[in-house]
């Protein structure tokens, strides 16, 4: 209720000062959520020339190499007193925006683009809303956004553009080629595990990875670990009941945020959780596989033709949401497979390794 009241108060002189502001040109996407949602979020790149974002620190490290954005702006820089936050309203109102697409509401994000005073303002109506914040949505274009929407859908519907055959997303452009760029055997079938996740109940389980392991080695191929320093708990922890053969390459906590990409576009394979990697991999048509555990996939998934998705057998889930999700979770079965979906991950990878060998010796 705080910024409905801040609102009342303030909007009369943004008003006013609006009638002598340069005509409007911009276009503004506000997201506050993690990689994957950055990554998905980004279909909304290409709808609009001169665009600026509003968004979580994590993602700075796309945005500041990305060609098709001008401005980012940081939730973090303005999260202190409440001068800070009424200087970033107040900075978002002299960009004079034509456009603002925000794609995780909440009042703040709302009484932002309330004083922002954009000409065409939209925003997603979630199960997450909460009673004030629908009343600081007014003049908004509302999409109504449910848990069996995906949420490409719903982004897209924000905007006045028709609906493209499919969605085009990349975490920038144009890919950021780190320097040197990262040395990848061409002719080796490559594997990339992501063993964690930011949110840590989509962290894998032990024996289920051993499972994947024991398939994988089945095939000649490299596998890639890739995640931060603090995975090597989860590898320690694998390797403890598994030695695979052949020796894995790690990455753990040697990429900067923005080498990912050029390194995860090498693989033929990318196996993890629902985890931003995956949504990264998801943009190069790169291979996935990957295990739904607590989260809910007709919400947000890969939409890539080859991709693996195999859903929790936990009688427990869906329990996570792209609006709503825990962070703790007592149910430790989320990603237990069963000999079919063992046997859907052998016969995947028997087609990805016989087509990347013919494309091999067709070279």
């Amino acid at each position: 209720m705080f910024y409905n009241l801040l609102l009342w108060l303030l909007y009369p002189l943004f008003w006013t000062a609006s009638h002598f502001r340069p005509p409007a040109s911009k276009t503004l996407v506000i997201q506050n959520a993690k990689i994957g949602d950055y990554v998905n979020a980004s279909i909304l790149f290409n709808a609009h020339p001169a665009q600026d974002v509003l968004i979580s620190s994590v993602n700075q490290a796309f945005a500041k190499h990305d060609s098709r954005i001008q401005a980012i702006f940081v939730f973090e820089d303005y999260r202190g007193s409440l001068l800070e936050k009424l200087k970033l309203a107040t900075t978002l109102f002299l960009r004079h925006y034509e456009n603002i697409y925000l794609l995780s509401p909440n009042a703040l994000s709302l009484f932002l683009v309330q004083c922002a005073m954009p000409k065409h303002k939209a925003t997603l109506l979630t199960y997450a809303t909460k009673r004030y914040e629908k009343s600081l949505m007014r003049g908004f274009k509302i999409v109504k956004h449910s848990k069996d929407d995906l949420t490409l859908d719903s982004y897209w519907s924000l905007t006045s553009l028709p609906r493209p055959k499919s969605y085009q997303k990349s975490p920038f452009e144009p890919c950021y080629q780190p320097k040197p760029s990262p040395l990848t055997n061409p002719k080796a079938f490559k594997i990339a595990l992501s063993l964690g996740a930011g949110n840590r109940i989509k962290n894998i389980d032990t024996q289920t990875w051993i499972k994947m392991l024991k398939i994988f080695e089945k095939f000649p191929s490299e596998l890639h670990l890739m995640g931060t320093a603090k995975d090597e708990e989860i590898w320690s922890e694998i390797t403890r009941f598994f030695s695979p053969n052949p020796p894995v390459i790690s990455m753990l906590g040697k990429l900067k945020l923005e080498e990912v990409p050029s390194y995860l576009k090498e693989m033929q394979l990318h196996v993890s959780s629902d985890s931003g990697n995956a949504y990264i991999a998801d943009c190069y048509d790169v291979a996935i596989i990957l295990l739904a555990g607590p989260c809910y996939m007709p919400e947000q998934r890969p939409t890539g033709e080859r991709t693996l998705i195999l859903d929790s057998n936990s009688p427990f889930v869906p329990l996570s949401f792209i609006f709503k999700a825990p962070y703790t979770l007592k149910e430790t079965q989320l990603f237990k497979i069963n000999i079919s979906q063992e046997q859907n991950i052998h016969a995947f990878v028997t087609k990805l390794y016989k087509d990347f060998q013919s494309s091999l010796s067709s070279l």
